[in-house]
């Protein structure tokens, strides 16, 4: 959940950096819909049906678990990237321009 929220951050970096703001409505999207679905996937997932006969690692701070983080950072900012670099070349953008008579 940790890492879904500092991708999410990265997202929301992204618009403030272009200069949008979100509306009252894309919070309320942002919050409800966006920010419940991971536990909602995760709370739908059943118990691996055996025990496993290794031990799960002690530390969080070994290879496996910190790789496991970085990599779904990374592939979660590529597929944000992606995301706004398409949305960018559709002929429907237009990019926001700031009015500064009217804030």
């Amino acid at each position: 959940m940790v890492c879904y929220s500092f991708t999410f951050l990265i997202a929301v970096l992204w618009l403030f950096w272009d200069g949008q703001r979100c509306s009252d409505g894309a919070f309320v999207l942002i919050d409800v819909a966006l920010n419940l679905a991971p536990p909602f996937l995760i709370g739908a997932t059943s118990a691996f049906p055996r025990l496993a006969k290794r031990p799960p690692t002690k530390s969080l701070v070994s290879i496996l678990p910190l790789l496991s983080i970085f990599s779904f950072i990374v592939l979660q900012t590529a597929i944000y990237l992606i995301s706004y670099k398409y949305c960018l070349s559709q002929p429907w953008y237009e990019s926001f321009k700031f009015d500064k008579e009217n804030p």
